[in-house]
């Protein structure tokens, strides 16, 4: 009788505790709403069995460890020019994967037409932004966020509301690692690709920028306020056509190395504007500035730099 009686005692124990959290996954066998976000509940690892288009309704917002796999096949994520795709909670993680994400939009907060990043953790692999809007970071904002893009292409996204900054990124006191990637035809008033505010680092490393714009203000590519560093990659076609820094334009500690800048232009400094930051270049062609002339503000020489037709690159 003792025994049945700790055996009964036992077995309300364990019914009394709690089960440890399980993250679900699942796999998305047709491409719709629905059954994305059926996908999605509890986190983990989400997968295709299908290609296509899926239209959203309301932006989704990711509050556990989230992977979406797009990998064999050809899946778009559509805000459809209403809806922003996606938010990452404060400390979480969410990796995407061979997916395209266009046409986000918001117009309610503070930006982030595809993505927004609130302070968690977004690893963007193989992937497309597209066509995405917001006031701020029409394709991403990273708010105290950590965002690594690799293997990745931002085309096309745009923030154009007053004083708008960051068309195809925004990035607010975080953490953004751009390797092996482009970005082309992104627009704002000020930093067409990339706005890096102060407090904020940025590491760009082997990508491409090629017709990003600045409408209004500076940085046709990227305005830095930050800490950037820029190495084996390729600025062309960009413009800041009324101000400054037709590629770069800089107020905070920049380093260039083993990079090219052509054909860029800006009201100063086509290729780099320097207005009272530091910047470094060293084995960087700075050439053929459209307008603006090569350089404007001081730059110091790391050694085996080329400015060419003209030297207006202070200090080189």
């Amino acid at each position: 009788m003792k025994f049945r009686h700790l055996l009964i005692v036992l077995v309300l124990l364990a019914l009394a505790v709690p089960a440890s959290p399980v993250q679900a996954s699942g796999v998305v066998s047709v491409c719709d709403e629905a059954h994305l976000l059926a996908a999605l509940a509890g986190g983990g690892t989400v997968t295709f069995a299908c290609s296509g288009t899926i239209t959203l309704t309301n932006p989704i917002t990711i509050a556990a460890n989230t992977t979406i796999d797009g990998s064999g096949q050809a899946v778009t994520i559509s805000g459809n020019n209403a809806v922003q795709v996606f938010t990452v909670s404060t400390g979480v993680t969410l990796s995407l994967n061979w997916l395209t994400v266009a046409n986000g939009k918001n117009t309610v907060s503070m930006g982030g037409g595809g993505l927004y990043v609130d302070g968690g953790s977004v690893i963007i692999n193989n992937s497309t932004f597209t066509g995405n809007s917001a006031y701020n970071g029409g394709g991403i904002l990273s708010h105290y966020g950590t965002v690594t893009i690799s293997n990745s292409t931002l085309s096309g996204n745009s923030a154009y509301q007053e004083s708008a900054s960051g068309g195809g990124i925004l990035n607010l006191g975080g953490t953004l690692a751009i390797v092996t990637s482009t970005f082309s035809g992104n627009g704002a008033l000020i930093g067409g690709g990339i706005y890096n505010e102060r407090d904020s680092t940025l590491n760009v490393s082997r990508s491409t920028f090629s017709g990003n714009s600045a409408s209004y203000e500076s940085g046709g590519a990227i305005v830095n306020l930050g800490t950037a560093a820029v190495s084996n990659s390729t600025f062309t076609g960009n413009g800041a056509w009324y101000e400054y820094g037709g590629a770069i334009a800089n107020d905070g500690q920049l380093t260039v190395t083993n990079s090219t800048f052509s054909g860029n232009a800006a009201g100063l400094g086509g290729s780099i504007y320097n207005s009272g930051g530091q910047v470094l270049l060293q084995n960087t062609i700075v050439a053929y500035s459209l307008g603006g002339g090569e350089c404007r503000g001081w730059i110091t020489d790391g050694g085996g730099n080329l400015s060419y037709p003209e030297a207006s690159c202070s200090g080189l």
